[in-house]
């Protein structure tokens, strides 16, 4: 009996969120915002005989396309983290990795918090924790522009909200009807609180969403577009652009590449994660806003040509002050500082 292979996935986003790696296996972990994932569709078979019992859902992270299948050939379904945010990690996913890796994926999860959706309304760090309907409804454009944004793809994503132990009914409830209003199944995720059991209305929602066979994956751009239209695409379709202006170092490196023959490779974007823009203070969803490319390269060996937007490091994840600054052991032997 052959077995049947679907990639679910579900990735991470910025700005003061809880993300979960959904559902069934309890895996709890802490992330920043508003998140997208994937899933293969079940046509899509290995052609070998199954060597044991399969699990129905499992977990894994981020890997090259080489490797994509490892995991899947003891599984029916699989979730698959895509990185930061829909305008990010998503696109990226959706648009490099599923066209060189040749996946199609079946269904998309948005994981997003009340805190985020609060801070993205102008609520300070500080506050997050209490109840403010008000920033709520004024931040949440925020999560109806990644609807959007995963809806270009071809899919109708569905929203999971990872609670926190400060969110309130009413503050639930709002989110609950704002994506009832864009067509989006919407869950409340308590992995943190209730292990494995707190995930298990995510996943049937995203079982339902698979079997309903609504999914239309396709990239938002063509290969055969220009390097700079395939930017403009990004910039305008998915951050809500008005354009984009580039500095003559990338103007040069897009001409140069073009002329290398590397013009039909895919662009992978590199800006702030704190923002639809690429500037990390434009909250919500920014309008009027044009995107700077200051410098560009090729990623020969990788398959795509790297843009760099505003003032982004493409060294990511570094704080301010190390963690290993907070690390020690106390007179009794005792490691502290871990968490």
């Amino acid at each position: 009996m052959k077995n049947k292979i679907r990639l679910l996935a579900v990735s991470i986003c910025c700005l003061f969120c809880c993300a979960i790696l959904a559902g069934c296996g309890g895996q709890f972990q802490e992330a920043c915002g508003l998140g997208a994932g994937t899933a293969l569709p079940e046509e899509q078979q290995l052609g070998l005989e199954s060597p044991s019992e399969k699990a129905d859902v499992t977990f894994y992270g981020q890997l090259p396309p080489v490797p994509e299948g490892l995991p899947v050939l003891t599984i029916q379904e699989a979730l698959k983290g895509a990185g930061f945010g829909a305008d990010l990690g998503a696109e990226k996913f959706l648009d490099i990795k599923c066209r060189m890796a040749g996946l199609k994926p079946d269904a998309v999860v948005l994981v997003a918090t009340i805190r985020a959706l609060k801070y993205n309304g102008g609520v300070p760090k500080a506050e997050l924790s209490e109840e403010n309907i008000d920033a709520l409804k004024k931040g949440i454009v925020n999560l109806g522009k990644h609807i959007e944004n995963i809806k270009k793809f071809g899919f109708h994503p569905v929203v999971t909200l990872n609670r926190f132990v400060s969110d309130t009914d009413e503050e639930i409830a709002v989110v609950r009807e704002f994506c009832r209003e864009k067509d989006c199944r919407m869950t409340v995720s308590e992995v943190w609180a209730k292990g494995g059991e707190g995930g298990k209305e995510l996943a049937d929602a995203v079982l339902e969403e698979i079997a309903e066979n609504r999914s239309a994956y396709h990239p938002v751009y063509e290969l055969k577009s220009s390097l700079r239209e395939k930017i403009e695409t990004i910039a305008k379709e998915i951050y809500g652009a008005d354009g984009v202006e580039y500095s003559p170092e990338a103007a040069k490196a897009f001409r140069e590449a073009e002329e290398a023959g590397y013009g039909e490779m895919p662009v992978c974007m590199a800006k702030t994660q704190y923002s639809l823009s690429d500037d990390a203070s434009k909250l919500g969803r920014p309008e009027g806003f044009t995107v700077s490319i200051r410098e560009a390269y090729v990623s020969a060996g990788a398959g795509f040509v790297v843009a760099i937007a505003g003032s982004i490091m493409t060294m990511p994840g570094l704080p301010k002050v190390p963690a290993a600054e907070r690390i020690g052991i106390d007179e009794e032997g005792n490691t502290v500082g871990l968490f």
